[in-house]
C-alpha cells in the first residue's frame, strides 16, 4: 500500500508559480535536495507509488495545493540522460519549485491540478496526524481550527492512514467541483472559497533553472 506525504510549499514560491499562470496545470514534477530549505524526499522515505501533498500555510490555515503519485526518483545531474525531451520541458516549466540546491527530481504522471484556494477544513486540521517510527503526532499550533505556526509542516512527512485517506477525499471532492465549475455554459457552485494569493504582489523567483540538457530518444514519461 502507498504512503502518503506532505511537503511544505513557501509563500514565495506559491506567489511566483500564481503570477506565472500554473494555476490549474497538473502536477507532475517535484524537487528535492539536501537542505532545509529543499528537503530530501529520499530522505524522507518516499518510494516510487506514494502519493504527495504539497501544502501552504497561510493566514493561519493550512492549504491542500493539490496531489502527485510518484513514478520515478532520479538524481539531479543526471536527469537529462534520462527524460525524453518533452518530460524536460516540464523540468523548465515548474522551475519555480527550486530553491537552494537540488539533488533530486521526482516525476509522475499528471496528478490533481495545483489549487490555491483549497483550505483544510478545521477539524481536519485539528485531528491531522503524522506517523514515524517514534510514534505518531498530531500538530501542535493549531488553536480554535486555525494553524497558528508552521513549524510541524517544515519538511517531508509522512500521514497517518487515516489522515491520507482524508486528504485524498478533500483533493479528490474539491477537483471534481473545479472541473464541474469550469465547463462552459454551466454555474458555478456555491461557496467557492477565493484564492489566497489574490492580490499579491511578489518579484523575482524562489529558484534557478540549472543548465541541463536533455539527450533525445531517451525514455520519458507518458503524456
Amino acid at each position: 500500500m502507498p504512503n502518503a506525504y506532505t511537503t511544505l510549499w513557501t509563500n514565495d514560491v506559491c506567489r511566483y508559480l500564481r503570477r506565472k499562470g500554473q494555476e490549474g496545470e497538473r502536477l507532475v514534477i517535484l524537487f528535492g535536495g539536501p537542505h532545509l530549505s529543499l528537503p530530501s524526499f529520499v530522505r524522507a522515505g518516499v518510494e516510487e507509488g506514494d502519493h504527495i501533498y504539497p501544502v501552504r500555510a497561510f493566514r493561519k490555515r493550512l492549504w491542500a495545493l493539490g496531489r502527485m503519485e510518484v513514478g520515478r526518483i532520479l538524481p539531479y545531474d543526471t536527469v537529462g540522460e534520462r527524460t525524453a525531451l518533452e518530460d524536460y520541458v516540464r523540468l523548465l516549466r515548474w522551475d519555480g519549485l527550486k530553491a537552494g540546491g537540488v539533488s533530486e527530481v521526482l516525476l509522475g504522471p499528471p496528478g490533481s491540478p495545483l489549487r490555491f484556494d483549497r483550505p483544510l477544513p478545521p477539524d481536519l486540521l485539528t485531528s491531522l496526524t503524522y506517523t514515524s517510527r517514534r510514534g505518531e503526532r498530531r500538530l501542535k499550533h493549531v488553536v480554535d481550527g486555525e494553524l497558528r505556526h508552521s513549524t510541524g509542516v517544515q519538511g517531508i512527512f509522512r500521514l497517518a492512514p487515516e489522515s491520507a485517506a482524508a486528504m485524498e477525499a478533500l483533493v479528490a471532492m474539491e477537483t471534481s467541483v473545479a472541473m464541474e465549475a469550469s465547463v462552459p455554459d454551466r454555474p458555478s457552485p456555491d461557496g467557492v472559497v477565493s484564492g489566497p494569493c489574490e492580490g499579491e504582489r511578489s518579484k523575482g523567483k524562489p529558484g534557478e533553472t540549472g543548465g541541463i540538457m536533455p539527450r533525445e530518444g531517451s525514455h520519458g514519461l507518458a503524456p
